[in-house]
């Protein structure tokens, strides 16, 4: 079973080890130029390392799931305005953990980590507080718990107790597994601090020897800068190795068809209100206020990017994900869906190239990545979105005659060049579908301006309509009556000539404009 989400590996880590090392020198750096003084951002070191769950699935087969702890720390002040947190109580900070599973070593299932935050305590010297976390999804792997504690803590057990949870396949296949109750010891490297066993834990905590400020000498100076140098090269040695593991990871990935790509949200009628009053679409950037809009109803143009995307395989891309909102597909499936009907099939090395170029030209925090998962945010729409929001918010008068005005002309006007295996081949179907989906509306709009004796506003929309399909006979049979009620039969024989000219391909359509044409007024004798 393949997990939807992604998960950490051991090259995380080697991250993680990276990260602690960074911090272990700036801690040392801090002993050496002060005094007893803890600091205020605490990283704290799992006292087990690995932890192991211990897990059953359906029909009673054991497993067990092996965690890496990627986060253990008290979060500074200034990073919980990012964060959806309420404000903690008076003199304390948020403790955060965050567990990831790990790939089984021989295979199998991975176990995800989706435990509820009413399944999560924290015990500490202060006493044993609740979890405030992120509920997580249906399709999560990791955990995320937040403990609102004193910053002056220097240990920490997670007591987790028996919970239950979920795994979802990529086919759509699920297995639940059930979660043994266990506890995690955690203690600082703060400077100064005494490490002191917290009753309740399953296992006796050791953290890290403390550094008693007795022991600081003149020449202790020389050996903390020899330690600290050597640590910081670690660090960085370390971070050159996760990156380029990372990339083989993604590489492979991409290869197995294990990268997955998500469509931007489709854009609902309360969002579509937020744009047109001003307030931007939701979301946390500079890029989502001011919006990327693919603009499919006419020539193809994708306005508000950072760099103007020009290849054609990009374009063909980003259409096709603001033509599937919301939906997500693995590169595979990509691949297969733009440049598998008998084109040029492209390598997955070209799409990574691809890629690379899409994010530049979108520019950041508008694909977010959590590892093999790239989802576009609601800073990307399309004028059909916006079309079909527009519509939903008001289906009236004025709301199809807004929806009308996006349209510029024929949907993806000039993407297609009429080969057989040309560019956007597989987009044509679905430009047929939109097209019929427009003028359906500018007729329905027509009709209803006729009716209330208002041809003006039916003649709009009858021409918003044939601007996007001017072979549409239907809407063309409804121009000679918008045309009789705007001026007779004169008005009736000037747009029959523009329909003749449309569908002079078609002439059993030709024929029956002139019959209904006739029925209007018109005469042969009058159009010579």
């Amino acid at each position: 079973m393949r997990p939807v989400k992604s998960r950490g590996t051991g090259r995380t880590a080697l991250l993680r080890l990276g990260s602690i090392a960074a911090a272990t020198a700036c801690s040392l750096l801090a002993w050496c130029g002060t005094a007893t003084a803890a600091p205020s951002n605490l990283t704290f070191f799992p006292a087990h390392v690995p932890v192991v769950f211990n897990a059953t699935g359906t029909g009673g087969a054991k497993t067990n799931v092996t965690v890496l702890v990627a986060i253990s720390e008290l979060l500074p002040a200034n990073q919980l305005s990012a964060l959806p947190l309420p404000a903690p109580p008076q003199g304390e900070t948020y403790f955060e953990v965050k567990l990831q599973p790990q790939d089984p070593a021989n295979g199998g299932p991975i176990v995800p980590l989706a435990i509820p935050k009413a399944d999560a305590t924290l015990v500490t010297s202060a006493g044993t507080v609740a979890a405030v976390a992120f509920d997580p999804g249906p399709n999560s792997l990791d955990a995320n718990w937040f403990f609102p504690v004193p910053d002056s803590i220097t240990q920490a057990t997670l007591v987790l107790a028996s919970s239950t949870v979920t795994a979802y396949g990529s086919d759509g296949s699920q297995e639940t597994f059930a979660i043994e109750a266990v506890t995690i010891d955690f203690a600082t490297d703060a400077p100064g601090s005494v490490p002191v066993p917290i009753s309740g834990g399953s296992h006796a905590t050791a953290g890290p020897p403390a550094v008693a400020a007795s022991n600081r000498s003149a020449g202790s100076g020389v050996n903390v800068g020899v330690v600290l140098g050597g640590l910081v090269l670690l660090g960085v040695g370390m971070a050159v190795a996760v990156t380029v593991g990372r990339r083989r990871a993604f590489y492979r990935a991409d290869r197995e068809g294990r990268v997955v790509l998500v469509g931007p949200p489709s854009l609902s009628a309360a969002a579509m209100a937020a744009r047109l009053s001003g307030g931007g679409a939701v979301g946390t950037g500079a890029r989502d206020r001011h919006g990327i809009v693919v603009k499919l109803l006419g020539w193809l143009e994708i306005e508000g990017t950072a760099k103007p995307v020009t290849a054609g395989p990009v374009l063909e891309l980003i259409v096709f994900m603001a033509l599937n909102p919301g939906r997500s597909f693995t590169s595979v499936q990509l691949r297969e869906s733009i440049w598998g009907l008998s084109r040029q099939p492209i390598t997955p090395g070209s799409f990574r190239k691809y890629m690379v170029d899409l994010r530049k030209a979108f520019g950041p925090g508008v694909v977010v990545t959590d590892k093999y998962r790239y989802e576009m945010t609601n800073a990307v729409t399309s004028d059909l979105d916006q079309f079909r929001a527009i519509l939903e918010a008001d289906d009236v008068l004025a709301g199809r005659e807004g929806a009308l005005d996006l349209v510029r002309g024929p949907v993806l006007n000039g993407c297609f060049d009429g080969t057989k295996n040309g560019p956007f081949r597989w987009a044509i179907q679905k430009a047929n579908d939109i097209e019929d989906e427009v003028t359906s509306v500018a007729f329905e709009l027509a009709l209803s301006c006729l009716d209330l004796d208002e041809p003006q506003r039916a003649a709009r929309a009858v021409s918003q309509g044939l601007l996007c399909a001017e072979t549409n006979t239907r809407l063309r049979l409804l121009d000679l009556r918008v045309g009789a009620a705007l001026g007779g039969s004169k008005e009736v024989g000037r747009r029959l000539q523009a329909g003749q000219a449309a569908l002079v391909s078609f002439p059993t359509d030709v024929a029956q404009l002139e019959r209904v044409a006739g029925n209007l007024g018109w005469s042969v004798m009058q159009a010579k």
